[in-house]
């Protein structure tokens, strides 16, 4: 019960700071921790995927982070004073 838990808290903690598909993570966890009792081998499943879609939005913040920075250095190098 408890990679459900964190994962929930993980995919919390990217929605705010991250993006909006960390929300669908923030409710497969949630989903998993409502039926950990009753189908724990779904449990499971879902805090997997859970888990998957925490890291595929932090990987996306960091390349949309990369991406941005070297948006802004590019126009900065090429800037007339």
């Amino acid at each position: 019960m408890t990679s459900p838990l964190i994962s929930l808290v993980c995919n919390l903690f990217a929605l705010c700071f991250l993006g909006l598909f960390a929300l669908v993570g923030a409710a497969l966890a949630g989903i998993a921790l409502g039926i950990h009792q009753s189908h724990p081998q779904a449990s499971r499943v879902l805090a997997v995927i859970s888990w998957v879609v925490f890291g595929l939005e932090v990987l996306l913040g960091i390349v949309l982070f990369a991406l941005y920075g070297y948006v802004l250095f590019t126009e900065l190098a090429l800037a007339d004073y």
